[in-house]
């Protein structure tokens, strides 16, 4: 299920590449505030990272990233998930599903060393994720991403580090997809997890080269016809939010460095668009 990798995780790896996800924003006074995109798991080949983020990094006093980074290693974040993710009491799986994508999820999760049984008392969402990132794991997708090297680094520096919104407005976000039809969710994951070492090779090479119209076209295009409710929650209502966070920034003595998923970058409710918008200068590193 393309759009729900992409839009939650986007696990990507990286190569040679001639540019990098990072932009220099700079307001008319001259202020600057930097933009990466994250990838959120990486692979051993992944570092070090390409010098644009690092870059950024020396020349920022203050890391922000879309959510407190140390709150979702914490054991009652992941109850919190947990419980998020779990049906109601009396429900199970099974019951949302026909009797054919049961016992082809079944198969699927058998292969990949996970018991149905397991899943019974989860959402779609919860079981479509774990499918995910199963399959990432068995694409050698087993580091932590941009986003937690970056806080790593902050904490070991002394730098400050800010959030644009709160983990349990993530978890809301991330619980509200696929509720609505359990069946197409399961039967999308079961898809498309076959074609998951094609596709994250086409996204890891747009993400390398910060080609905007490639992520726009492989990551959000697709997700804006197949699931427009999800773009507009976890794209481009997101979006909107977060640049009420990132204007003030401008008027700030610190300069900033803002590290969100890669795919709220592009696209027209992307971040680069609307600062564009609001007349800031843009320059890729």
């Amino acid at each position: 299920m393309k759009v729900f990798f992409s839009a939650c995780l986007l696990f990507l790896s990286v190569g040679l590449a001639q540019a990098a996800s990072v932009w220099e924003v700079s307001s008319k006074e001259g202020k600057v505030l930097y933009l990466g995109g994250t990838l959120h798991l990486l692979t051993t080949e992944d570092y070090p990272l390409d010098s644009a983020y690092k870059q950024a990094y020396r020349r920022s006093e203050k890391l922000v990233f879309e959510t407190d980074q140390a709150v979702l290693e914490t054991a009652e974040f992941q109850r919190a998930l947990m419980q998020r993710f779990a049906l109601a009491e009396g429900e199970e799986l099974s019951d949302f599903l026909a009797p054919q994508t049961y016992a082809d999820l079944r198969t699927a999760l058998h292969k990949r060393g996970i018991a149905v049984e397991a899943m019974q008392g989860f959402k779609a969402s919860m079981v479509a994720l774990t499918l995910t990132m199963s399959e990432f794991q068995r694409l050698g997708f087993t580091q932590p991403g941009v986003d937690k090297y970056f806080h790593n680094q902050a904490l070991k520096d002394g730098k400050a580090t800010g959030q644009l919104e709160t983990p349990a407005e993530q978890l809301d976000f991330l619980t509200s997809m696929g509720h609505d039809n359990p069946e197409q969710m399961i039967r999308y994951t079961l898809k498309d997890i076959h074609q998951m070492p094609e596709m994250v090779g086409s996204l890891r090479q747009a993400w390398l080269d910060g080609d905007l119209r490639q992520l726009d076209n492989l990551g959000l295009r697709p997700m804006q016809k197949e699931y427009p409710r999800v773009y507009e929650v976890l794209i481009k209502e997101r979006n909107r939010q977060w640049m009420k966070k990132i204007l003030p920034m401008f008027e700030s003595r610190q300069t900033h460095f803002v590290l969100v998923g890669a795919l709220h970058l592009p696209g027209e409710h992307g971040l680069l668009i609307q600062l564009r918008q609001q007349g800031f200068k843009l320059k890729q590193l």
